[in-house]
């Protein structure tokens, strides 16, 4: 069976399953993402064609609103509504699932990538009998590409964090294995982060857009960063950490290492960010150089600060930007652990909700069962998230 037929079956094996998200529209989902950037009041002229907003050539967006813009929370919903609806997740054995943090992509025509190697991505912070799957929808009108090796997430890996792999035995191995798996415009890609895969080069000729989507099932009642810290992100619309535990810095770390870039740094951080200077203790700063080198040293450079505040910080501060409206109770529950939800789709757009659950222990009591009584070579339909009741 392919991905398409039975996508949990295939994501068991091969570790990765595209499915379809519900959406049809490419052009107004573009439109729709490229509006979060136009009320991105963080940004100075968001609405420039020729803005960038992120250092780096991965061009993953770390802002507050790149978070927490009320779109966003629509669509982690309706893309959780699609991974159910497809039944993707083996939720057997009472497992929850949680919808973390993720990020928006948009990388300007122009900007190429060098790629990165072999690696697992080992979450630090995972509870025993976790499940963590990294993924995205394909915001492009044209297909995009995950570089994985099938089969890989059942092998015990090593590591922590980006857990590159480095024999040379090994990578030969993984060359071996590796695939281009294509995601089609407005098509979901997941797949187990604890898997080897790359991240592909690519040759900048038009503009990119993608939303990752992660998820994390788990028996565990908290949330994979705390309730505490998450509840925090939450209330002061913060950025947060990535699935991975890691911060999502506003720029690399090449930046402020090497002073070939502190120029660039400066520039960029003036052109995107100078709006908030008024304020002292807001988003950028001057910074002052202390190096051994006497033609650095004590050199004073406007640089946006790396842990970018929160916009309950920058409203505060009274230079213009002003926090989303407050999460509702859906939108905060889908950041915990849950087996309920009441999720807007792709279908039923922004204002309608409907009602999930996951498959009950008696439904997966039932299933055994009826298996187990079955004559040889009979299928069994095997319990499905449930739509509680359709207002669509």
């Amino acid at each position: 069976m392919d991905t398409f037929t039975d996508p949990q079956g295939f994501l068991q094996r091969n570790g990765y399953a595209v499915i379809d998200s519900g959406f049809t529209d490419v052009h107004r989902i573009r439109e729709e993402f490229d509006n979060v950037l136009a009320e991105s009041k963080e940004i100075r002229d968001p609405k420039d064609p020729k803005r960038v907003f992120s250092l780096g050539e991965f061009s993953a967006l770390n802002f507050p609103s790149a978070f927490h813009h009320t779109w966003l929370r629509y669509m982690r919903e309706a893309l959780l509504a699609a991974v159910l609806d497809n039944d993707v997740l083996d939720t057997k054995g009472g497992f929850k699932v949680e919808v973390p943090f993720d990020r928006m992509l948009f990388r300007r025509a122009g900007i190429t990538t060098k790629g990165e190697g072999f690696h697992r991505d080992v979450l630090p912070n995972a509870r025993p009998g976790d499940r963590n799957l990294g993924g995205w929808i394909n915001l492009d009108d044209s297909p995009q590409h995950l570089s994985y090796c099938p089969g890989t997430h059942l092998e015990v890996g090593e590591g922590k964090g980006f857990a590159e792999i480095t024999s040379e035995q090994d990578k030969k191995k993984y060359a071996s294995l590796l695939r281009s798996i294509e995601i089609g415009p407005m098509q979901i890609v997941l797949f187990y982060a604890n898997g080897v895969h790359t991240v592909a080069k690519t040759d900048g000729r038009k503009d990119m857009r993608r939303l990752f989507f992660s998820l994390r099932t788990t028996r565990e009642d908290e949330p994979s960063h705390g309730t505490k810290a998450t509840t925090s992100w939450v209330v002061d619309q913060a950025v947060p950490k990535l699935p991975s535990g890691d911060k999502a810095p506003m720029f690399p770390k090449s930046y402020y290492n090497f002073s070939c870039n502190y120029d660039k740094l400066e520039k960029w951080s003036e052109d995107t960010f100078g709006h908030l200077k008024e304020e002292t203790g807001t988003a950028i700063y001057v910074h002052a150089v202390k190096s051994k080198d006497p033609a650095l040293d004590g050199r004073r450079y406007w640089r946006v600060r790396r842990d970018f505040p929160s916009l309950r910080a920058l409203e505060s501060k009274g230079v213009g930007v002003r926090m989303h409206r407050d999460y509702d109770i859906h939108e905060h529950a889908l950041l915990f652990p849950g087996r309920r939800w009441r999720l807007r789709t792709a279908r039923g757009g922004v204002e309608k909700r409907v009602s999930y659950r996951l498959p009950s222990k008696k439904e997966w009591q039932l299933y055994e069962l009826s298996k187990s009584m079955a004559p040889k070579g009979a299928s069994v339909r095997r319990p499905a998230p449930v739509r509680i009741s359709d207002d669509e």
